[in-house]
């Protein structure tokens, strides 16, 4: 049974998660942050609290929070990461600065400012606070094609070709034109 207490604690914290993404003030606090360190990362047994200020260390713990924010926006959007080091990346762009944000080996969260990079595919965070029109349209106009897609499967399905036979054509078919990826 949850007490008051860990229910007004819970509540807080899904406050905190709803929160992280809807306005700008951690990717505002990340680009002060990184300004002065370059980079943080937080994994399960990261104890910081020697280093850097209460408010820093609470911060820097909510990294994951903001992968997991950013990693929803960009899967609901058609917008894949990248591999890194058995895990993913996204480049988030705000203002001038353009952040490496990483997931990898399972429990491991990154967030690095990158300088004078040339980095071309990024999300822009403010797309994510407030989607625009042109984001909206390429996740319509997707999101239409992959629906032919399903209704040619559900076709092949009711005609009786085999789900293998369809997965082998298809495996081919993108390893064969892997140039739009």
């Amino acid at each position: 049974m949850i007490n008051e207490k860990e229910m007004a604690n819970r509540e807080e914290f899904e406050e905190k998660i709803a929160q992280i993404i809807k306005t700008d003030e951690y990717i505002k606090w990340m680009g002060i942050f990184t300004k002065k360190y370059s980079s943080f990362f937080v994994h399960s047994e990261i104890n910081e609290e020697d280093e850097f200020s209460k408010e820093d260390c609470e911060k820097i713990s909510m990294l994951p929070i903001f992968f997991a924010e950013i990693n929803k926006f960009a899967i609901a959007n058609y917008i894949f990461g990248e591999p890194c080091y058995l895990g993913k990346c996204y480049y988030i762009k705000y203002n001038e600065n353009i952040y490496k944000i990483a997931w990898f080996r399972g429990n491991i969260y990154y967030c690095e400012l990158f300088k004078n990079c040339n980095v071309n595919k990024y999300i822009l965070f403010e797309d994510i606070l407030k989607p625009d029109e042109r984001l909206l349209v390429r996740t319509a106009t997707i999101e239409n094609q992959l629906q032919r897609i399903d209704d040619l499967l559900d076709e092949l399905y009711r005609k009786g070709i085999p789900n293998d036979a369809i997965k082998l054509r298809v495996n081919t078919y993108l390893s064969e034109n892997n140039k739009y990826t």
